[in-house]
């Protein structure tokens, strides 16, 4: 049985039946083995610790390893000390060692403001999960949970994307991703009520017409 190891954000963190959509990392065929790492409200950081972590401490050894890329800056609190009270309050501990991730209000903040570094600090977070699966023989998929160059600084994210946008690299136009083409396809549908996340049809759509046909 082959095995497959997921990682990313709340666009496909494991729902089991209970949520309000079904995500596509939940549509798989029982003849593969899925290991879903994907949590809500990860960032880069995150994501990368995740799948690392599950291959060396768990000792998982994937066949094929699928990571959706999230927020180049999440959006979390506005200081320290509330990231801190949230972290203690929420029991979210393995947040801590990514605090530069979560510590500017996203919906408080137009794209142009986001800082370079932490541009930066994604785009590192990306290269080295590549190098790391490259370095283990790993075949791999990564794309964008959605766009994420609106309005940042071109010229530092170029330098980037001229080393992540590879074969293993699925994009949709010039920097879209799972949302895009999602929205392109079925329009007002596409959405969960919560306006936010794709809907159940939205996730089906991007496992038939894109993961299926990739794996």
């Amino acid at each position: 049985m082959k095995k497959i190891l997921i990682g990313g954000c709340s666009f496909t963190e494991k729902k089991h039946g209970r949520g309000e959509w079904k995500p596509w990392s939940d549509l798989f065929s029982e003849e593969l083995y899925i290991r879903n790492v994907a949590q809500s409200s990860y960032g880069q950081g995150m994501i990368s610790k995740s799948i690392v972590n599950e291959i060396e401490v768990s000792k998982f050894k994937p066949d094929f390893v699928i990571i959706q890329w999230s927020s180049i800056q999440r959006g979390y609190s506005t200081n320290l000390k509330e990231f801190f009270s949230s972290v203690v309050k929420n029991k979210e501990t393995a947040l801590l060692t990514h605090d530069y991730e979560y510590l500017n209000e996203e919906s408080k903040m137009s794209p142009q403001h986001i800082e370079d570094e932490f541009i930066l600090a994604s785009f590192t977070h990306i290269l080295l999960t590549k190098n790391y699966l490259e370095s283990k023989n790993i075949p791999y998929l990564m794309f964008w949970g959605w766009n994420q160059f609106n309005n940042v600084n071109k010229k530092l994210s170029n330098l980037f994307i001229n080393k992540i946008y590879d074969s293993d690299w699925w994009i949709y136009g010039e920097h879209g991703g799972m949302s895009e083409f999602i929205n392109e396809e079925i329009g007002k549908s596409a959405l969960a009520t919560d306006g936010k996340h794709p809907s159940t049809k939205g996730h089906k759509l991007f496992y038939d017409k894109i993961i299926k046909k990739i794996l």
